[in-house]
């Protein structure tokens, strides 16, 4: 991913990773498990699988876009449901492009928990996926070559009171 590339060529000390990818870098990284945070999927309320009431499957994902973030992932985007999907540069812009109508897509429910709330976006209801793809992974990332002061490990401390038990 795109947390443990910057860390190494110096743009940062400390990142923030969800779905950990070190690539070839296990060698070269440490990182730390800080909890979890909940992925729901949503659509603006004039979206058409947003008026459908219910579990949503598979084939009617299919038939919409999906709004998606630009990842360094190997392999597919792990929440990708539907062959159509547009990339956004981060998750402002992707929730940006959610309330514009433009598709549909998976994002942390904290990203989008005030839009919710004031039903700019609605929930879609993917409970036939597997919890496990539903709840994200985070992870602390820096260089094994430089280890963590006592910012750094403060930081670290107070990441991982606060956070949500990883799944």
């Amino acid at each position: 991913g795109k947390a443990p590339s910057r860390v190494l060529s110096g743009e940062a000390d400390i990142a923030v990773a969800g779905r950990l990818s070190l690539g070839g870098h296990a060698d070269q990284v440490e990182a730390f498990s800080i909890g979890a945070v909940d992925i729901v999927g949503v659509a603006a309320p004039d979206h058409p699988l947003a008026q459908v009431e219910g579990r949503l499957d598979t084939a009617q994902l299919d038939d919409h876009r999906q709004l998606t973030t630009i990842t360094e992932h190997v392999g597919p985007y792990p929440n990708q449901l539907a062959q159509s999907t547009w990339e956004a540069a981060d998750l402002s812009l992707r929730r940006d492009m959610l309330l514009a109508g433009l598709g549909w897509g998976t994002i942390p429910r904290h990203a989008v928990a005030n839009d919710l709330a004031a039903g700019r976006l609605k929930l879609l209801d993917l409970s036939a996926r597997p919890q496990a793809q539903m709840r994200m992974p985070l992870f602390v990332v820096h260089r094994r070559d430089h280890p963590l002061g006592p910012v750094g490990r403060a930081l670290l401390e107070a990441l991982q009171t606060s956070a949500d038990p990883a799944p």
